[in-house]
């Protein structure tokens, strides 16, 4: 007795293609042109920074990353104050993100 697998008659992608495409003729092509398509976001490296506070500097960080935007914000502002070189991407907020507020 011979329980070999029984073999399957699958179309190629040629023949798949030729099958569905009197039904999708009036479709939206699916891939875009390269050329509009938007050029990635540059990757940055980046690294977590936590730190313990009192609850009056927590309340005034907090109040102040409403105002600015971010707590990443507030601190490399006051690091380019204090005279120190700030990497670029740091004193812009990153694309897409949402932004902090409300009163306090």
């Amino acid at each position: 007795m011979n329980l070999g697998r029984t073999p399957v008659n699958r179309p190629d992608g040629a023949e798949l293609v030729r099958r569905i495409a009197e039904e999708t003729i009036d479709l939206p092509p699916t891939k875009r042109d390269p050329a509009e398509r938007p050029a990635p976001q540059q990757a940055t490296a980046t690294e977590q920074i936590n730190f313990r506070g009192s609850p009056d500097m927590a309340r005034l960080l907090a109040r102040l990353a409403a105002e600015q935007g971010s707590i990443r914000l507030v601190i490399a502002r006051l690091l380019v104050e204090a005279g120190h070189s700030v990497p670029e991407v740091d004193l812009a907020p990153p694309p897409g993100r949402r932004r902090l507020g409300g009163a306090f």
